[in-house]
């Protein structure tokens, strides 16, 4: 019932939007297993599930957001995003370490470090709601996972060497032979040889 009221939700800010003065919209998007509260400029944000927002309504320009969770499991996390002047942007949030967590754009392949600097977003080069279609057999778009220290490299950890792995000899097991089907299996009929093993 609430991804049927969330979706109807954005149904209607996107037809709203189509009517009045164009605004955009950001889409954060969580794990499951960390819910979170989103506050807008210092102002709490309604929440319509536990693991998403959408911000709508706003002015081109730059917002600041913070994100808080769920009886403060983790600290709060504070962004600055630019707002393109008409569309979306689409984030997903994950954690880095075990006291920061990144906004990783979805349109394009980008993140943000809490506590980020005007100047190290960047708004995508053709941003409105009437962009291309997607494709009806497209699948849902999620973060890839971090690599290492290339995608965030304000968190340099340092590498643990590789364990060798040992090889350990396969055994392979013998499989039973079929006894042909005309043969009885009453053990008055086997004969057997002097070191107990079946005489054919």
């Amino acid at each position: 019932m609430k991804y049927i009221v969330a979706l109807l939700a954005g149904c209607l800010m996107m037809v709203e939007t189509s009517f009045a003065k164009s605004y955009a919209y950001i889409y954060i998007e969580g794990d499951k297993q960390t819910p979170f509260y989103v506050k807008l400029e210092g102002q709490m944000m309604p929440r319509l599930g536990k693991n998403y927002c959408i911000i709508p309504n706003l002015d081109a320009g730059t917002t600041n957001i913070e994100i808080l969770f769920q009886q403060n499991k983790f600290p709060s996390q504070k962004f600055v995003v630019k707002v393109p002047a008409e569309g979306s942007r689409g984030f997903v949030l994950q954690k880095v370490n075990d006291r920061q967590f990144a906004l990783y754009d979805i349109q394009q392949g980008i993140y943000l470090v809490s506590g980020n600097k005007v100047e190290d977003d960047q708004l995508p080069a053709a941003n409105s709601m009437s962009a291309a279609p997607v494709e009806a057999t497209a699948s849902p778009t999620t973060a890839p996972a971090p690599q290492a220290d290339r995608d965030i490299p304000a968190f340099a950890t340092s590498k643990k060497p590789a364990k060798k792995k040992t090889n350990k000899p396969v055994v392979k097991e013998k499989k039973p032979q079929a006894e042909p089907e005309n043969r009885s299996r009453f053990i008055s009929d086997i004969q057997l040889n002097a070191d107990g093993t079946r005489a054919d």
